[in-house]
């Protein structure tokens, strides 16, 4: 039998004993309790960020064109060859689906629509610059593409802004020939020795009414197309005489036709030409001459007159 506690002196009532709490209790009950209180008090730190994948935002990550297979290709080049714009550019459309990223099909695509005469001569310059401009921002991106498919992306952004110069009143649109101006010197950058770019910029500086520069760039060309040096993937080498005919006719050109330094010019790049070993026939009514067979494949140049080149 447990004895009743005992009362102590001056205390009224019996005296219960408490036990002490060992000390790691104590502590563990401490611990929970501040971490109960804290847990109240505020959100748990936020879990270390994932670490984020790199995801690269370049449509050609290899440095290239992303490029149908080439077979593909060549099929919608000899369509166009064979002046079947229509069945090129729906080959290249179906192409396109696949490797919308396609910077070689994109300017293949803008050409089988610049020379299409069923397009009208205007609005096939429109619709054409769609795909150029959509070419070149790939390029500019990082989708590098042949020297050759580079060089005609340039020449045919020029050839549509010249088409689209010419305003109803009889001058040019000044932003047109900005335009063609830009491209003919990118083009010139790589290929300084382009008869074809020189003779295009002789046009943009004529239409501008700077008939100096004119005569120089025109000079300039029916040197170089009495030379050697050209780019070897030219769809077509007109010879100096085929530069000198498309002159005569040129729409841009009629400053230029008025002033007497043309035709010294031209007299002068005939007499280069009788002097060079193998020098044929020059002048009015002497056939045309193109350096060498055309190799490999090439897309047929604008094969209109020279007076249909740009409207009277």
């Amino acid at each position: 039998m447990v004895p009743p506690p005992r009362a102590r002196p001056g205390v009224k009532g019996p005296v219960l004993r408490v036990q002490p709490l060992e000390k790691t209790k104590v502590i563990s009950a401490v611990t929970l309790l501040a971490g109960l209180v804290g847990a109240c008090g505020k959100d748990p730190p936020p879990p270390p960020p994932a670490a984020e994948v790199a995801v690269s935002a370049a449509p050609c990550p290899n440095g290239r064109s992303d490029d149908p297979p080439r077979a593909e290709l060549v099929k919608a080049h000899r369509l166009f060859r064979g002046q079947q714009y229509a069945e090129a550019r729906a080959l290249l459309d179906r192409l396109l689906e696949q490797k919308p990223h396609s910077a070689t099909a994109l300017a293949a695509r803008g050409d089988a629509t610049l020379f299409d005469d069923s397009l009208g001569y205007a609005d096939a310059a429109r619709r054409a610059r769609d795909y150029y401009d959509r070419a070149t921002n790939l390029v500019a991106q990082g989708c590098g593409v042949s020297r050759r498919t580079e060089y005609y992306l340039h020449m045919g952004d020029a050839f549509a802004a010249l088409r689209l110069a010419p305003t109803d009143g009889g001058a040019f649109d000044r932003a047109e020939l900005d335009r063609a101006d830009a491209a003919l010197r990118r083009a010139e950058e790589r290929w300084p020795q382009s008869a074809e770019v020189l003779y295009n910029q002789a046009r943009v500086q004529c239409a501008r009414g700077d008939v100096d520069p004119c005569l120089e760039r025109f000079s300039s060309a029916l040197e170089a197309a009495g030379s050697l040096e050209r780019p070897r993937f030219l769809r077509t080498h007109r010879s100096t005489e085929d530069w000198i005919v498309r002159s005569e006719t040129q729409s841009e050109f009629g400053a230029l036709r008025e002033d007497p330094r043309y035709r010294a010019v031209i007299e002068e790049a005939r007499a280069r030409l009788k002097t060079r070993p193998d020098a044929g026939p020059a002048g009015p009514g002497a056939s045309p001459r193109r350096r060498g067979p055309e190799r490999g494949l090439r897309l047929r140049p604008d094969s209109r007159p020279p007076a249909q080149t740009a409207p009277q």
